[in-house]
């Protein structure tokens, strides 16, 4: 499906005017009902800004436009940079150019946007579950047993862990775990190494970050294959299986988007919320 998405024949245009087909399957985005946010970088070489903008005329839902002054892959990440400036405009005229004459220049990243933006979109907070699992995802309890038993959480204590865990592929890979707090999973784009988390880690409070380092990239050796989508989510699993977690929250970007969203799907009981931004490099 990716390689009929993208082929010259078909192209990204039959999508937009909902005409795309899967098995026979018509896709129409305006029948997506659910709210976006959209992120485009003024100055991004692999989706122009103005490209990207299209997407809130496409989907069915209310959408979020914003955009930042920096490329993708600079400093679109970082949640602190006193150098960041990002364009807001609550309203989405049909022309780009429209919405950038009329947009208000504001100081700080877009995460500060996005912060107020999805708290209205998650509603209260609710407690967390007494137990695993419900009666649609039923635990399996020797598996439960093992997770609670290896367990580091309870101390409450600040931990640092820079070890190597089995991957999928019979190699091992470099993982870190810092902080305190309840747990977070990320999950790194293309050839980024754990350690560029460090700034988003270091900014934030009250959290265990769980990061690592898919094969061949910063420590972790090559793997005899390339690693699928699939493969790399069970290795996510296994990464919380080592750092003693029963269950996190997800943050994927850019290609780790994609294994977040398939950890969810193939392990909903291990994730407790999901964060992709965005789900895949282009």
């Amino acid at each position: 499906m990716h390689s009929q998405y993208l082929s010259p024949a078909t192209s990204t245009t039959k999508f937009a005017r909902g005409e795309f087909e899967v098995d026979g399957q018509r896709l129409n985005p305006a029948k997506i009902d659910i709210d976006t946010y959209v992120l485009a970088a003024v100055d991004d070489h692999i989706v122009p800004w103005v490209s990207g903008y299209k997407t809130t005329q496409l989907f069915g839902g209310t959408s979020r436009f914003c955009t930042q002054h920096v490329g993708a892959h600079r400093r679109n990440r970082q949640p602190t940079w006193p150098k960041a400036k990002h364009w807001t405009n609550d309203a989405h005229p049909a022309d780009p150019q429209e919405w950038k004459d009329n947009a208000t220049l504001q100081t700080g990243t877009w995460w500060e946007d996005w912060t107020k933006w999805i708290a209205k979109q998650g509603g209260p907070k609710v407690a967390a579950p007494a137990k695993l699992g419900n009666k649609d995802y039923p635990v399996i309890e020797k598996r439960a047993r093992e997770l609670r038993a290896r367990s580091r959480m309870s101390s409450g204590l600040s931990t640092f862990i820079d070890s190597r865990v089995p991957c999928v592929s019979g190699i091992k890979i470099a993982m870190q775990v810092q902080g305190k707090g309840d747990p977070l999973l990320v999950i790194n784009g293309l050839t980024r190494p754990l350690q560029s988390w460090d700034p988003f880690t270091a900014a934030l409070q009250g959290r265990t970050v769980v990061s690592f380092d898919v094969p061949g990239v910063g420590g972790s050796p090559t793997s005899m294959r390339p690693l699928s989508i699939a493969e790399l989510a069970i290795l996510a699993e296994e990464v919380l299986d080592a750092a003693g977690l029963a269950d996190a929250d997800v943050l994927g970007y850019s290609l780790g988007g994609a294994v977040a969203q398939q950890l969810a799907h193939d392990a909903p009981h291990r994730v407790r919320g999901l964060i992709s931004s965005p789900p895949l490099a282009a």
